[in-house]
């Protein structure tokens, strides 16, 4: 699976409400899931590679603790709420 989808299905399965937040292990277990869905696969290193890359675009953050939030910028890059 390319990049650009990953990072789709990634921004897809956060919430998307401003308080909404979801761990960094439920997100790569709900990415893997859609992906193979459409008989792909994505790796563990696809996965942090471009959870990486979102955080360095500012599309979402990656606390210390575990858990990943989108922000407003991401959710409007990625056309997934249009009310920031």
């Amino acid at each position: 699976m390319n990049d650009a989808k990953i990072r789709r299905l990634i921004m897809e399965n956060l919430p998307n409400t401003p308080e909404g937040q979801a761990s960094k292990i439920y997100l790569k277990i709900a990415v893997q899931q859609d992906a193979s869905a459409f008989s792909e696969n994505v790796s563990g290193d696809d996965f942090d590679r471009n959870l990486s890359w979102l955080n360095s675009q500012q599309c979402l953050v990656v606390f210390q603790d575990g858990f990943v939030r989108a922000t407003a910028s991401g959710l409007n890059r990625y056309e997934l709420i249009n009310k920031y």
